[in-house]
Parts: C-alpha cells; structure tokens; sequence
C-alpha cells in the first residue's frame, strides 16, 4: 500500500509503463472537468474512475480487494477514511468474481487512513481495502478518482 500526495507522483511512475501511463494521465488531466463515470488511458490496461460517493460509517463498510488490478485512489474533494490489510490476514466473505476482479472479505478489524484531497493511494493485489468511510465530523460525501491498473493477466 502506498498513500502520499499528488505532487509526489512523478516518484511512482517507475513501477511499470502503466503505472507511467496512470500518473502522466493524472497530471495532465482536469480532474475537476470529467463527468463522472469511466475514462479509458490504455483500454483495459488503465482506465479511470470518475466517483461522487456518499460516505458511510465504518461499521457499514466492506474490506475488499482485487487480483488483476490495483487501485490509484485520489481523493478530488472532501476526505475519506480508508481502512487497509494483507489479505492473507483476512478471510473470503464471497467467492471471487472474475468478471468484476473482486473479492469481498468479512472481517472488521485494520489499519486506517484518512486522505484528504490531493492525496491517494495505492492498493495492489496483496492489500485489502475497506474505501469510502466518512471521517469523524467530516462531510458525508467526496469526489474522487479510481484509476485501475492491470498488474496480472
């Protein structure tokens, strides 16, 4: 799991050609300016995410992950408590759906972080995720990002 600040982006390019692809494209777009909805970088490879999310307590929240992908999640407005994990400390909820590259898991219990906008993580296969969690006297929706990188075939 990685979580740092946009500005700080230019340092995670390396990873991959889709990593480059994904944070070149983060730069260089109005992120303001995209409807909501998704927005292809690379076809299928990379393809961003446009989310107005109402928050919800942690008790409603679900741990999940994803085996092809991992996550870039930029928070554009407001803040959002994320909470993160190995998925090998967890355990399955559902069966994973490979159509939708998704596992949901059923524990409670992780590590949290609270990003603010302009600031993102990243989630790779091996890190569950528990997203969209309203901070304490925070506003009870954001706008963000999910920019999904294909890691795996």
């Amino acid at each position: 799991m990685i979580y740092d600040q946009l500005i700080n982006a230019s340092v995670y390019r390396s990873l991959s050609p889709a990593f480059r692809a994904a944070f070149d494209y983060l730069a260089a777009t109005d992120l303001a300016a995209l409807p909501a909805g998704r927005h292809d970088v690379r076809g299928d490879e990379v393809y961003a995410i446009v989310q107005e999310i109402d928050l919800k307590p942690w008790s409603e929240g679900r741990w999940e992950g994803h085996r092809r992908y991992a996550d870039i999640q930029l928070v554009l407005s407001g803040a959002e408590v994320m909470g993160f994990g190995d998925v090998d400390a967890l355990t399955e909820d559902a069966a994973y759906d490979p159509q939708a590259d998704l596992v949901f898991f059923r524990e409670n219990e992780g590590q949290q972080v609270l990003v603010r906008a302009g600031e993102f993580t990243v989630f790779f296969p091996q890190d569950a995720h528990r997203p969209c969690i309203q901070p304490e006297d925070g506003a009870p929706n954001i706008r963000k990002v999910v920019v999904k990188v294909r890691v795996s075939d």
